[in-house]
Formats: structure tokens, sequence, C-alpha cells
């Protein structure tokens, strides 16, 4: 069997930057112990959060989560088979690799919900709406400042959380935030 030039170069060219391929190949290389037993969503399987940019995935995104000026990726896995999901952010070392953190791990059926990147800016929380809120988030700020882009994980018409970098801790918070 032959395989055509055009082909042949496809397959051996670098997955372009900020590709689902780019970052399937960075999870199978830096985060193998999470896809054991994790998968990338299908869109089908994921919220449809970004209206009419169907150009957006709903559920990664790069940007430099972090503030070192290297690109990030925040991704929502699909574990199988129980079909929960995971939120996970592969943070970009000095050395070309990735550190995985696993921000959270849901039960819950990844249909109702997507990820999308956060810009940096002035938020306030649902505490700060005065929401009644759950003892998880009863410590919240009335408001966050976020530095860098941070994670929003929306859910279908229910109160949302994002993380965002916490340059003073070094590590993500999260918050409950609502419309």
């Amino acid at each position: 069997m032959s395989i055509g030039l055009a082909t042949l170069a496809l397959l051996l060219a670098p997955a372009a930057p900020g590709s689902v391929p780019e970052l399937a190949s960075i999870l199978q290389k830096h985060a193998r112990p999470l896809m054991s037993d994790s998968r990338l969503p299908r869109r089908a399987e994921v919220a449809p959060c970004h209206g009419d940019q169907p150009t957006k995935l709903p559920f990664a995104f790069n940007a430099d989560l972090n503030g070192d000026d290297r690109l990030d990726w925040a991704v929502m896995l699909i574990r199988v088979p129980a079909h929960s999901f995971q939120v996970v952010v592969l943070l970009a070392q000095n050395d070309g690799r990735y550190r995985p953190l696993v921000l959270e791990t849901n039960a819950e059926g990844a249909n109702d919900f997507c990820i999308v990147e956060v810009p940096p800016g002035r938020y306030r929380t649902a505490r700060g709406k005065g929401y009644e809120l759950g003892s998880e988030h009863d410590r919240d700020p009335d408001e966050v400042v976020v530095t860098y882009p941070g994670i929003h994980l929306a859910r279908f018409e229910t109160a949302d959380w994002f993380w965002f970098w916490d340059p003073g801790a070094m590590r993500f918070r999260k918050v409950q935030i609502s419309d």
C-alpha cells in the first residue's frame, strides 16, 4: 500500500499550536496517568457554551494561566466508563513539559457543562451578590481580581464556578459565580 506525499506530510507534521491534535499529544506525553481512565470529549458530550462561535472548543483552551509567559492548557476530560468529568490544567514548564493539576472531579455527566476562558478583570462572586452558598463557598470573598486568564466551569441555568491563579499563594483558587 502506498501513502501519498501529502498524506505523509500531514502525518509527520507537528500539530498546530492550540489545536486538538496538539492537546491530545500533550495529554498522552505529560498526563498519561490521567488518560488511563479519561479521554477528550466529543462536542456533543458537553454544553454548547460559545453560542455563535462554533470554532471555539467547549472543552479546552490554551492561555497563560499563571503569568509565566508560557501557554498552558485548561481541559475538561470525560472519565470512562462512568461519564463523569475532570477539569484539568496542564501548566507549561521551562523544559517544554507540562505539569497536570486536577482542579475538579465531578460525578455528574459532562453534557450540562463546558469550560470557557475568563478574561482578567474584577468579578463579584455569588457571595458578593448575596446568594446563599454551600459550606464550600461560605468564605469566598465578595469580589475577586483575576490577573491572568481564568477557567470558567459553566453549567446551563445554574450557578457557575471559576478558578483563577492566585499569584500570592502560587495556586489556583475556586470561587462560585452567578449571573
